[in-house]
């Protein structure tokens, strides 16, 4: 087998760890003896043992002329939940390790690698760069920008309506596609954002369900003037809620796990880069946007945005007054053409339903 070949297997490998790794990346690992793959292992959940720890353990800790191949650059930090990587594999001393990518932390970028090729272990950097970075987009834009990784996702008719002029949007989505919703998009991020008017018509849980996860997302909800019920159904959830308001919203008598956060605002509403600086500043490193089309209005207006999730229903909402998927003020002009334009990436038939994903362009 190729370099290429095997890290391909920890590819797969690492995929294992979803969603339980999370807020971790996601991480695979693969010990080849003889051109065979002898064992594998990846990080299975959030605080415990990593994936060479666990490759390791499945081959009774013997590397002796065994070749290790890991998506990430082994970590070398003592300032964490478990020891560091680096010095299970300098007592095991593998003949060489083949890394997908490095630690994208700039704090670790490199040091694992310098540690473990002073100690003679031989070291490859770089097979299947790009897909082991695929891996982890959240994680590196973390390290890069230091703010949150964003998705935005939407439920429309084939015109692009999310209610009809009542209001009224259940179900526009089929169960195949709210299933998914679940497992790959809110079990995945640390946060969920929606706005008030979704809050007070909907009223909806905003919780993952069906999901073996490690703990409820955050919500974040964007009210500049503390409509939020106290009755609504996202405080019942074990989880933070944060309100976004303005500094003279009037507070409400709300349960203990809500914060109010207050901040000003411009004329069309609150800086979203305030609002997503402020929840990675209280460690939210993923949002997922589940709001109406003002609210996902603004996150694209504004360019903070890293992937559009678009569930696509065979129906038609045709009333003159259905609300629609993504919308902003008529003051607001695209710098080019009719409007902004994003990058197809996928396309997924769940059910009745098409998923439509998109990138920046």
């Amino acid at each position: 087998m190729t370099d290429e070949e095997i890290m391909a297997e920890a590819i797969r490998e690492a995929k294992k760890g979803f969603p339980l790794a999370f807020p971790n990346p996601l991480v695979g690992c693969v010990v080849v003896r003889n051109g065979k793959i002898i064992a594998r292992g990846h990080h299975a959940f959030f605080g415990g043992p990593h994936a060479e720890v666990n490759a390791a353990k499945k081959c009774s800790y013997n590397l002796r002329n065994a070749s290790v191949y890991v998506t990430m650059e082994p970590c070398s930090s003592r300032a964490k939940k478990t020891p560091p990587c680096t010095d299970l594999l300098l007592s095991l001393r593998p003949e060489k390790v083949i890394i997908g990518d490095l630690d994208p932390n700039p704090i670790h970028n490199g040091r694992g690698v310098e540690i473990l090729r002073k100690s003679g272990i031989k070291v490859k950097i770089g097979v299947l760069k790009k897909e082991c970075q695929n891996l982890n987009p959240a994680f590196y834009k973390n390290m890069k920008e230091k703010l949150p990784y964003i998705i935005l996702k939407m439920a429309q008719s084939i015109n692009g309506k999310i209610a009809d002029n009542r209001g009224n949007s259940k179900w526009i989505s089929s169960e195949k596609s709210r299933e998914y919703s679940h497992k790959f998009l809110r079990a995945a991020c640390g946060c969920i954002i929606s706005g008030v008017e979704t809050i007070i018509k909907d009223d909806p849980e905003l919780t993952v369900r069906n999901v073996k996860i490690q703990s409820q997302p955050a919500v974040c909800v964007i009210d500049p003037n503390l409509r939020t019920p106290i009755s609504a159904r996202i405080f019942k959830a074990k989880r933070t809620v944060y309100l976004i308001s303005l500094y003279n919203a009037k507070n409400k008598n709300y349960p203990e796990n809500v914060s109010v956060i207050r901040m000003g605002k411009k004329e069309d509403g609150f800086q979203i880069i305030d609002i997503l600086k402020t929840l990675y500043e209280k460690g939210i490193r993923s949002v997922l946007v589940e709001g109406g089309g003002k609210t996902h209005g603004q996150f694209i207006r504004s360019g903070l945005f890293d992937k559009i999730f678009v569930f696509i229903s065979p129906m038609i909402i045709g009333q003159e007054n259905a609300i629609s998927s993504v919308s902003w003020t008529d003051r607001f002009s695209p710098k080019k053409g009719l409007g902004i334009a994003v990058k197809p990436e996928d396309i997924k038939s769940l059910g009745p339903d098409l998923l439509l994903i998109y990138g920046k362009k």
